[in-house]
């Protein structure tokens, strides 16, 4: 058979049904046909039933080729398709204003709080030869913020449909093709059928053919349960999260201010991990609050540069919510001390004791640090019931705080039934609360609490990985030279 030609025909099996192509001119036929013709004749299988469980649950149904803004000529008109380094500072300034304002148009923005100067994102941008071999997808728990990531990268988010069968089995159907792309799939795992949509999604790519997929976890789930306490028999929840994304198949993870810096070394070396902070994004937007004295509507859309306003510097003190704060303060004490120069901003921590005796338990808070007179900017990491930071405010105000503002990554408030912000919306002393948009909270949040976007700071990561730029070096936060007026 080898002698008879039997390498006269390949396989296309990117095509919807397998087809065979002979060298000979002999036209096109089914595959199985072909292979008895060259090999020896077999009986066909008989038909199996393969069709699949109706669906009954749909989340993230491919758009219409009208509806969809990312897909439409006007955006690509507005953003030319050019090389990054070409652009002059100016330019990628101009572009980001119109990024960031188009974003807030389309509606995906409405309810955020964006810095008015990009020190992060510099208006990232997948280059030409690379266009083609990347895909960016977003699970049902990220799609807003992957909209946002697409938008800002000057790309379409990639067709993916995960919903239920009857049964209540999830189901994943990857729409678009993925043989040899470097896939980028945006995923919090807030619940249980989040990790279950991330685990069989990542299953999914690879048996597609997927030549990388790098998983981005704005909000890493059970990266609190990263250790045994005392003798109870419980599990390392966040290392099992970790081994199952490895036996899946990932190949690179990039997550947003893991609860437990050393959660990265629950993976394995062949595994790389970056861990983006998000502290100077906020420090930054700090930064343009207490420092420059601009107040503005939050959802204003416009594009226009205003002269920068000198005041006297403010007396800020980064405040740690309890003991494991303490090095965010100090990085974000760091951040804004470089934005500022003020040499005047000191950290400050809560330490909480539990004091017990025979009929009850009480908790004090001690407010160790100078925070009489002072801003005070109280710094956690993740607010779900918002008990110990709310015992942080209340401390920090009694002790004599001129003004009390907070920041935390994680505002896991997606619950209907969590009363948290409420909570925040009736503390006297907190003047507002900033949290990032790493878990998508489907609910009017009060007044009091603003959420800051962290769309630019990943999408720039992405496009880093995607071209293997450093990533941790575009953390590095100075003051800007100028600015671009951007809210």
């Amino acid at each position: 058979a080898y002698e008879d030609g039997a390498d006269n025909y390949e396989y296309d099996l990117d095509a919807d049904e397998e087809e065979v192509q002979t060298s000979d001119g002999g036209g096109d036929g089914p595959a199985t046909n072909a292979v008895v013709e060259k090999f020896v004749s077999f009986s066909p299988a008989s038909a199996v039933n393969i069709q699949p469980r109706m669906s009954i649950r749909h989340t993230n149904r491919k758009a219409n080729e009208e509806e969809n803004v990312l897909a439409t000529s006007r955006w690509k008109d507005t953003f030319p398709d050019e090389a990054n380094d070409a652009r002059t500072d100016e330019e990628k300034k101009d572009v980001i204003v119109q990024r960031i304002n188009t974003v807030r148009r389309e509606g995906l923005g409405q309810n955020q709080v964006y810095t008015k100067q990009m020190y992060f994102y510099q208006a990232a941008q997948v280059k030409d030869f690379m266009r083609d071999r990347f895909r960016l997808f977003a699970l049902p728990s990220s799609e807003t913020l992957g909209k946002e990531m697409a938008l800002l990268l000057d790309t379409s988010l990639n067709a993916i449909n995960i919903g239920a069968f009857t049964d209540g089995e999830t189901s994943v159907k990857v729409e678009d093709r993925v043989r040899g792309k470097d896939v980028f799939l945006v995923c919090s795992t807030i619940s249980t059928d989040a990790v279950m949509e991330l685990l069989l999604t990542v299953s999914a790519l690879q048996r597609s053919s997927a030549k990388r997929v790098c998983v981005v976890i704005p909000y890493y789930g059970y990266s609190r349960q990263d250790r045994r306490t005392g003798f109870k028999r419980e599990p390392i929840a966040a290392a099992d999260m970790a081994k199952m994304l490895e036996e899946m198949g990932v190949d690179s993870v990039i997550c947003v201010d893991l609860h437990n810096p050393l959660v990265k070394g629950f993976f394995s070396p062949i595994v790389p991990v970056d861990h983006l902070m998000p502290g100077p994004v906020a420090a930054a937007y700090f930064y343009e609050e207490l420092f420059t004295g601009d107040e503005e509507d939050p959802n204003e859309v416009t594009g226009m540069e205003k002269p920068e306003q000198p005041k006297e510097d403010p007396k800020i003190t980064i405040v740690a919510a309890h003991e494991n704060q303490v090095f965010r303060a100090n990085g974000f004490r760091s951040a804004l001390q470089k934005l500022s120069g003020s040499s005047d901003i000191r950290v400050a921590l809560v330490s909480t004791s539990t004091d017990v005796n025979v009929h009850n338990k009480t908790k004090t808070s001690t407010v160790v640090g100078d925070v009489e007179g002072r801003q005070c900017i109280i710094v956690d990491d993740i607010i779900n019931t918002g008990s110990t930071l709310k015992g942080a405010i209340e401390a920090v105000h009694k002790s004599g705080a001129s003004e009390v503002y907070a920041w935390a990554t994680h505002g896991v408030f997606h619950n209907p039934e969590n009363n948290a912000p409420e909570m925040f919306q009736e503390i006297e002393g907190l003047k507002y609360m900033l949290i990032s948009n790493s878990v998508t909270n489907n609910r009017d949040l009060p007044p009091k609490i603003r959420t800051l976007s962290i769309a630019p700071l990943l999408a720039e990561a992405v496009v880093r990985s995607l071209h293997s730029e450093s990533i941790m070096t575009m953390l590095d936060v100075n003051k800007p030279k100028t600015r671009t007026w951007s809210k």
